[in-house]
């Protein structure tokens, strides 16, 4: 793994942030489709919408609430360019903290 371009590894790393991300957004928009229209729903869209897609860019280095953030995004219909903005943006910070931190990891441990 050392041995490949790093810049390889940044780009498979930030295409699958952004498609990982994608997926969560969608699954908040079907979610949402197919819930019943009640308050709860609506008051948890308030809430998401307050905030808005910048959620994404805070809670994106915590695993989970990351992906709750995403859907949630999703389900509360923030605009895909503005989601996708933010996204692109906490994805490429993501890449590379990966690619460095995964690359020095590897030579430490296997050497090269």
């Amino acid at each position: 793994m050392a041995s490949w371009p790093s810049a390889l590894l940044y780009l498979g790393l930030f295409a699958l942030g952004v498609v990982r991300g994608l997926g969560y957004y969608a699954v908040g928009l079907v979610a949402t489709t197919r819930a019943a229209p009640d308050g709860r729903v609506a008051a948890a869209q308030a809430r998401v919408q307050r905030f808005g897609a910048r959620s994404v860019l805070f809670t994106y280095p915590v695993y989970g609430l990351a992906a709750a953030t995403q859907v949630a995004n999703g389900a509360a219909r923030i605009r895909l360019p503005r989601f996708m903005a933010v996204l692109s943006l906490a994805s490429a910070c993501w890449a590379g903290v990966q690619t460095l931190v995964g690359v020095a990891v590897w030579q430490t441990l296997f050497g090269g």
